[in-house]
C-alpha cells in the first residue's frame, strides 16, 4: 500500500527555507545593534576610529552559528567600563530580539 508523503516533503522544504533565512534575520538584527552603538555612544568621537570599528559580523554559512557584535578598537573595553559606550547593553538587547526573531521562525513552522 502506497503512503503519501507530499505532505512530510513539503514540511521539510519549508523548514529548509526557514534555517536558509534565519543567518540573515540574525544579521540584519545585528546590523541594527551595530548603527543604534554608533548613533547612541556618549565618547566623544574624535577620531572616528572606535566608532568606525563597531562591526556586525556572521554567520558566513548556513551551517555557520557563529555571529558577532562589538567594536575592534583595543581600548574600546575601557571606553564601556567608563559608561561611554552601551555595547553590552545593546547586545543583550540584540539576543532577546534573536531569541524572539528564533522563536517566531519556528512558531510559524509548527504551525504549517
Amino acid at each position: 500500500m502506497p503512503v503519501d508523503i507530499s505532505e512530510v516533503l513539503a514540511l521539510t522544504r519549508a523548514a529548509e527555507r526557514m534555517l536558509d533565512n534565519v543567518g540573515p534575520g540574525m544579521k540584519t538584527i545585528l546590523d541594527k545593534a551595530a548603527s543604534e552603538e554608533r548613533r547612541t555612544h556618549r565618547y566623544k568621537n574624535r577620531t572616528f576610529r572606535l566608532q568606525g570599528s563597531t562591526f556586525a559580523l556572521g554567520p558566513f554559512a548556513t551551517e555557520d552559528v557563529n555571529i558577532e557584535f562589538g567594536a575592534r578598537m583595543p581600548y574600546a573595553s575601557f571606553v564601556e567600563n567608563r559608561g561611554l559606550s552601551r555595547v553590552t547593553e545593546i547586545a543583550n538587547g540584540a539576543a532577546v530580539e534573536i531569541d524572539y526573531y528564533l522563536d517566531g521562525e519556528v512558531e510559524k513552522l509548527a504551525r504549517r
